[in-house]
C-alpha cells in the first residue's frame, strides 16, 4: 500500500512539474529535428551487408558503432530514429495548425451564428467522429499515393472536429455575455466580434487542445506509416521502422522495439505537458485528476 501511495505521489508530482516530459520531448524530437547530423553517427539511408541484423551494442555480437543495432539492410536503427524525428515534428506542427484553424473557425461560426450554420457544422462533426481514422486513411490512400500531403490531409480531417466541437461549446456561452451584446448594439460587425471578442476568450482552449492532440497525431501518423499508407519509403518514419521489423520480431526484436519506445516516450511526454498546461490555463480544471 505504501509503495502504491508513493508511486501515485510521484506521478502527481511528475504531472505538476513537466520538466522531465519537456526534456524528453526536446531530446527525442526537437533537437534531432534541427541537428540530426550532430547526433546520428550514420546516414539513415545507407546500409552495409557486413552488419545486417546486428543486435544492440550491449548484447553479444553488438557494437557501439551501432548502439541500437541494424536492420535487414544493415542500416543503423539509432540514426534512422534520429532522422525520423523531423517527420514527427513537421507533420505534427503542420497538421495541428491547419486542424486548429479550420476546426476553431468553424466552431466559432457555428456557436456564434447558430441556425443552419450550426446544424451543418455539427452534422459534419458527427460524421467525422463516426468514421474510424484508419479507415479514412485507407480510403484516401486509394485516391492519393502515400506522401506528406496525404498524411497531413488525413490527420487534419480527423482532428478538426475536436476543435470545432469544443470551441463551439464555449462560443455558445460567450455569445450570451453582456460584452457581446454591447458590441452588437454598438454596430460592430459579426466578423469583428468573432475575431476581437470571441477568439481571445477561446485561445487558451485552442492552445491546450492543440498540445493534447499532438500525441494523437503522432500515433495516427505512425499507424498510417506502419500500414503503408503514410510517409513513403525509404524515409525513416518511426512507423515505417516498426513495420520493417514486424516479420523479425522474434529474431531481431530491436528493429521494432526502439522506434516503438521513441513513440511511447514522446506521446507520454506531450500528454503530460498538455495536462499541466490545461491545469495552468484553465482554473476550472486545475484539480481534475489531482
Amino acid at each position: 500500500m505504501q509503495m502504491n501511495n508513493a508511486m501515485a505521489s510521484s506521478i502527481r508530482n511528475f504531472r505538476k512539474f513537466p520538466v522531465v516530459s519537456v526534456s524528453i520531448l526536446l531530446l527525442v524530437v526537437v533537437i534531432p529535428t534541427f541537428f540530426p547530423g550532430l547526433i546520428a553517427p550514420h546516414d539513415p539511408f545507407e546500409g552495409s551487408a557486413m552488419v545486417r541484423l546486428m543486435p544492440p551494442a550491449w548484447l553479444e555480437g553488438g557494437s557501439w558503432t551501432y548502439p541500437f543495432g541494424t536492420d535487414r539492410l544493415g542500416r543503423d536503427i539509432f540514426s534512422r530514429i534520429v532522422y525520423g524525428a523531423r517527420y514527427v515534428f513537421i507533420i505534427s506542427l503542420v497538421s495541428i495548425f491547419f486542424g486548429a484553424v479550420i476546426g476553431s473557425g468553424l466552431g466559432m461560426a457555428a456557436g456564434y451564428f447558430g441556425g443552419w450554420v450550426d446544424a451543418v457544422v455539427m452534422r459534419a462533426v458527427d460524421v467525422t467522429f463516426a468514421l474510424p481514422s484508419v479507415l479514412v486513411g485507407m480510403a484516401v490512400a486509394t485516391i492519393w499515393p502515400p506522401s506528406f500531403y496525404t498524411v497531413i490531409a488525413i490527420i487534419v480531417f480527423v482532428i478538426w472536429s475536436f476543435f470545432a466541437r469544443q470551441v463551439r461549446a464555449e462560443t455558445l456561452s460567450l455569445r450570451e455575455r453582456d460584452f457581446i451584446h454591447r458590441a452588437k448594439v454598438a454596430g460592430i460587425g459579426d466578423f469583428r466580434i468573432i475575431m476581437t471578442h470571441i477568439l481571445p476568450n477561446v485561445t487558451n482552449t485552442i492552445v491546450v487542445m492543440a498540445t493534447l492532440q499532438i500525441g494523437v497525431i503522432i500515433i495516427l501518423e505512425s499507424t498510417l506509416s506502419f500500414l503503408g499508407i503514410g510517409i513513403p519509403r525509404p524515409l525513416p518514419a518511426w512507423g515505417l521502422i516498426v513495420a520493417d521489423g514486424r516479420a523479425l520480431v522474434i529474431t531481431a526484436w530491436w528493429i521494432s522495439f526502439f522506434p516503438g519506445v521513441a513513440i511511447l516516450f514522446v506521446v507520454l511526454s506531450v500528454n503530460l505537458f498538455g495536462d499541466w498546461l490545461r491545469n495552468r490555463l484553465d482554473p476550472k480544471l486545475r484539480n481534475v485528476g489531482g
